[in-house]
């Protein structure tokens, strides 16, 4: 009998052992009901999933076959079901060793869950936990057993949420924490317990209705902030870190990573008071607003260690505020602020440490107030400022890390300002500019610092043979697009057959002629202004081909055109060694 009772006992063992089991190292995913009811049958034992485990199907209405599921050693995807209203049948799930997902930050929500009671046996889960795009998903409850996450935590557009208290045995994180455009959410109470050491970047946004953000794990990392800090766009008492931290009773240090974000005028006005001694800041800055006319409560900030964005600032008319500055270490971009007429306000602005760009500002004339820049880390781009007429305010800078783009600025006539940089790091982009004439300006950048040229729908550009432009067409490896400009810079060969003509540089001696009328139908005058020494007029087609010839011994020397056929012709002056090209139109 005791044999009898002692093998009873062994099969039932073992019986068990066959019941849990690890498997599926591989991970399975399931795609319709069948799937899941078969799951017993077709992998019986199976209790401890080794790899992932993804339910993605339209037709899933119930996980009542996954009962026996006890682990997860991967990922845990629950995502694009649009009939599963709950997660009942995954209730003997313990551990998850991967991420979390409910719902899916592409997009790939569970449309009709409104619970997630199934998971109440959850203790840990070892990657991060993201629960979005749950529209009719009310509340955490069944999360009440988590207490730690090994990633970031990411709550994300679930419209009908109106509670975290599902999370509130949850002590540490180790990651992002994440609660953004939850339109229903009022309170941050569910995450109190969340050790603040254990967060890393704090993201709280559009959020609408949410303005209880005072709970303490939030409290003490404002206190001691890890990562950036990013609150915006939420209901007033949250919306921005002075608001909370004041809640809290706290007072704010200088972020070391996190983004100052200015939306209201209060905001720029009470920064010193907010944020006392921050002169230096880490983060990014970013001007947001059209209430915001001036930014004089930024003038003890001496050093952006991030980037700074001046972005839909209709109320700014300069950047007075800003005499303080003297760099930015990332990018400093300037869009659509379409009031602003100058940069003055940045007068002590030496270095620009990533890309500099201007876009969308329709009253900005002249980018004075840039005069001490020396350098820009990274791409100038300056596009579509329909009142920009010169680039002043670039004479001093000499080099440029990556491209050089110069784009629909309707009023633009001249790069003259450009003439003390030498070197860029990218392509040289020169496109739908109006008025362009000429690119003299750009004569001293080395052409082996340009890896593209672009050159186009500048309808009055007729000058392109300056240095740089021709040396760089003589190099057989560059990459060159020249079109649709005036005549005489309409294609790469009209260029290099203006580059052709010019052969000595003698800024003396060249500066001294002109040529006038110009255009003309019948004759010019070729005048020289200084003691004039013999020279030799020749005149070419785009040809190349010399249509007049003729020597000259007098100041001024009439010469007959009306032959020519209508077009663009090169006239060169030539004396000893020393050559004048100027362009000539005929009618």
């Amino acid at each position: 009998m005791k044999n009898l009772t002692l093998l009873l006992i062994l099969l039932t063992a073992f019986q068990g052992a066959l019941l849990s089991q690890s498997c599926l190292p591989e991970g399975i995913t399931f795609e319709t009901q069948t799937e899941i009811d078969s799951f017993q049958v077709n992998y019986p034992g199976c209790a401890e999933i080794e790899g992932n485990l993804r339910i993605d199907g339209d037709t899933i209405t119930n996980l009542n076959g996954l009962s026996v599921v006890i682990s997860i050693g991967g990922n845990l995807l629950i995502e694009g079901n649009n009939v599963l209203t709950s997660l009942a049948g995954l209730d003997s799930v313990t551990f998850v060793g991967g991420d979390l997902y409910i719902g899916d930050f592409s997009y790939e929500g569970n449309p009709v869950l409104t619970d997630i009671t199934g998971l109440n046996a959850l203790a840990s889960v070892g990657g991060g936990l993201s629960i979005d795009y749950n529209d009719a998903l009310s509340s955490l409850t069944g999360l009440n057993n988590v207490t730690s996450v090994g990633g970031k935590l990411h709550i994300y557009n679930n419209d009908a949420l109106t509670s975290l208290s599902g999370l509130a045995s949850l002590t540490s994180i180790g990651g992002d924490l994440v609660i953004q455009s939850n339109g229903v959410l009022s309170s941050l109470s569910g995450l109190d317990n969340i050790n603040a050491s254990s967060i890393e970047d704090l993201n709280i946004c559009y959020n609408s209705n949410l303005s209880t953000c005072e709970v303490q794990s939030i409290c003490e990392y404002l206190a001691n902030p890890l990562g950036i800090v990013d609150i915006i766009y939420n209901q007033s008492g949250c919306d921005n870190p002075p608001e909370i931290a004041n809640a809290c009773g706290i007072s704010l240090p200088c972020l070391p990573f996190g983004d100052y974000h200015f939306l209201t005028q209060a905001e720029i006005d009470g920064f010193q008071t907010n944020y006392p001694d921050c002169m230096v800041l880490e983060g990014r800055v970013i001007i947001e607003d059209n209430q915001i006319h001036n930014l004089n409560g930024l003038n003890a900030v001496t050093s952006i260690g991030g980037s700074l964005q001046i972005d839909n600032a209709f109320g700014l008319t300069n950047l007075a505020g800003l005499e303080n500055l003297t760099s930015i270490e990332g990018n400093f971009a300037i869009f659509n602020s379409g009031n602003l007429t100058s940069l003055s306000g940045l007068d002590n602005l030496t270095l620009i440490g990533g890309q500099l760009q201007i876009y969308y500002n329709h009253f900005l004339e002249n980018l004075v107030g840039l005069g001490n820049v020396t350098s820009i880390g990274g791409h100038l781009e300056i596009g579509e400022n329909q009142a920009l007429t010169t680039l002043d305010g670039l004479d001093n800078v000499t080099t440029i890390g990556g491209h050089l783009d110069i784009t629909e600025n309707k009023s633009l006539t001249n790069l003259t300002k450009l003439e003390n940089l030498t070197s860029i790091g990218g392509f040289l982009r020169i496109n739908d500019n109006d008025d362009l004439t000429s690119l003299t300006g750009i004569d001293n950048i080395n052409d082996s610092s340009i890896a593209y040229l672009d050159i186009g729908y500048n309808y009055l550009l007729s000058i392109c043979e300056v240095q740089s432009i021709c040396d760089y067409l003589g190099d057989s490896s560059a990459i060159i697009r020249i079109y649709y400009n005036a005549n005489g810079c309409n294609s790469q060969e009209e260029v290099e057959l203006a580059c052709a003509t010019i052969s000595v540089n003698d800024l003396d001696y060249l500066n001294t002629f002109s040529i006038y009328p110009n255009p003309s139908f019948t004759q010019i005058t070729i005048e020289n202004t200084k003691t004039t020494p013999k020279f030799q007029i020749s005149i070419f087609n785009l040809n190349g081909q010399e249509v007049i010839k003729q020597q000259v011994t007098e100041p001024k020397t009439v010469v007959d055109i009306s032959t020519l056929p209508q077009g663009i012709y090169m006239v060169k002056l030539t004396s000893d060694d020393k050559v004048k090209v100027l362009k000539l139109v005929k009618e």
